[in-house]
């Protein structure tokens, strides 16, 4: 994963003791901050207000495909709806995650064994933090990404506007 405030940090010449002080937080909470984002478990929010206070940024987007062309309006839908879960994923990646394993386990009981082994993946990207693996599920669009997508365990993301947004625009 990527080291972005420690790189800063040490590229500007700025202490992890000065970064706590421009923040206003413990010395230990920079170095959590630097863990976290190295395990790919740092919220959006605090990467920002820590690059902020190196007189930095970073910025994401959430993009469609230039060669994007799904047949089926069921697969554009699952992909919009799963692009608007991403954007939640990197604004908060604790609360986007929180129901994943208990949506998969109940679902689990109750599908075929190859859903119950693309839950199983989405249990994996999810419990290992993946944010790159969650993403590219969400977004690409090869064959399994798109089986991925038809069973994807984010009930309860969305609100009923964001959904039928991207039920909109999946046309």
């Amino acid at each position: 994963m990527s080291m972005l405030i420690r790189e800063q940090r040490v590229r500007t010449g700025v202490s992890v003791r000065e970064l706590a002080r421009r923040l206003a937080v413990s010395p230990a909470t920079i170095q959590n901050y630097e863990r976290a984002e190295a395990s790919g478990r740092i919220q959006l929010d605090t990467l920002r207000r820590a690059l902020a206070a190196l007189d930095a940024e970073v910025s994401v987007r959430v993009m469609p495909l230039a060669t994007l062309h799904l047949e089926r309006r069921e697969e554009r839908v699952a992909l919009e709806l799963h692009k608007k879960v991403a954007e939640h994923l990197l604004r908060d990646a604790d609360a986007t995650l929180a129901n994943v394993n208990r949506i998969s386990i109940e679902a689990r009981r109750r599908v075929d064994p190859y859903t119950a082994a693309l839950l199983d993946e989405w249990m994996r990207f999810a419990d290992a933090r993946d944010l790159p693996g969650l993403l590219h599920a969400m977004t690409a669009t090869d064959q399994h990404s798109i089986d991925m997508r038809q069973v994807g365990p984010f009930n309860g993301v969305l609100s009923d506007d964001e959904r039928l947004d991207a039920i909109r625009r999946a046309r």
